[in-house]
């Protein structure tokens, strides 16, 4: 009895422990147990998880997030001040690299929930014409810029970050005057929220990749000094951030589940729906009908699910 009630408090304490602090923990313990046998991951096991098809939009979004984590934990436990860097390097590059093929994968998944699911359901406006416009790729570049809340956010997470995890140089913290509080805040959400939670969701995912080089352009000089410290505990901060969304949006997902409508669409096996959007495009090839461009815009889409 004394053993079920100690257990129930560490998963309530382990829920109450916010994403960054979760993975700094992970990233320590990753760090006092490195082998370099084992550090380069398999990149062949992760190619099947990401052309997966005979699993649905939800399940592979959640598998992939999932692999994402374990994977920058892989990647970034470990300390150039103890580990050789030439030794790590070619794991590194590896790593990284499919690490970018997932980022760009969970890209995918999250534009296509954020448009053609929610147009389905009613919940966005169909796309047109004119949101294929030069004005228009402009309009939605602009946006993609992190805005100064997410921008506060994430430096105060890099900050905490600098501070716990051991192999980072905490005399940097001094480059980040800002209140950690910001942190802490948690908002109430709504269903009307799914569609902005899902945005910028890809627009972190973004930044993310942005954050992490093609493999070729990885060298010992990235994992020096304090460029280590300041690229890692950035690239953390970014996924702690995209976890904290990924687990808003996923609320209003059970949420949704209860309408059948819904329920259905997210169930459904990605090899399905790549086949209905084709028959849906066939089916209008030649035609110049109404919602032409809005059948086109969910077929390439789903094509890259």
């Amino acid at each position: 009895m004394v053993f079920l009630i100690l257990l129930l408090l560490a998963n309530a304490l382990k829920m109450e422990m916010l994403a960054h602090e979760r993975i700094a923990r992970e990233i320590n313990r990753g760090i006092s147990r490195f082998k370099l046998e084992g550090y380069s991951a398999d990149a062949r096991k992760y190619e099947k998880s990401l052309m997966k098809v005979d699993i649905s939009i939800e399940q592979k979004r959640k598998a992939l997030m999932q692999q994402l984590h374990e994977l920058i934990v892989k990647t970034f436990s470990i300390d150039p001040k103890i580990h050789s860097k030439e030794k790590v390097l070619d794991g590194m590059k590896n790593n990284i690299g499919i690490i970018r093929r997932h980022v760009i994968k969970l890209r995918d998944l999250d534009y296509y929930l954020h448009t053609t699911f929610l147009e389905e359901l009613g919940l966005r406006k169909s796309l047109s014409k004119r949101d294929f416009s030069p004005d228009a790729i402009r309009r939605d570049l602009k946006r993609a810029e992190i805005g100064r809340k997410d921008l506060l956010r994430l430096r105060a997470i890099t900050k905490n970050l600098l501070r716990v995890v051991i192999s980072f140089d905490a005399r940097l913290i001094k480059g980040y005057k800002i209140s950690e509080d910001i942190v802490q805040k948690e908002e109430k959400l709504e269903m009307r929220d799914i569609e902005r939670l899902l945005e910028r969701e890809g627009e972190l995912l973004c930044h993310l990749e942005a954050k992490l080089p093609p493999p070729k352009r990885i060298g010992a000089k990235l994992i020096s000094g304090d460029n280590y410290s300041h690229w890692a505990s950035r690239v953390l901060a970014l996924l702690a951030e995209i976890e904290n969304n990924f687990n808003q949006s996923e609320k209003l997902f059970s949420e949704l589940k209860k309408r059948e409508s819904a329920r259905a669409k997210l169930s459904a096996k990605i090899s399905k729906v790549v086949r209905e959007k084709e028959r849906l495009l066939k089916e209008k090839i030649g035609l110049h009908a109404a919602g032409w461009h809005s059948i086109m815009h969910h077929f390439a889409a789903a094509s890259r699910l």
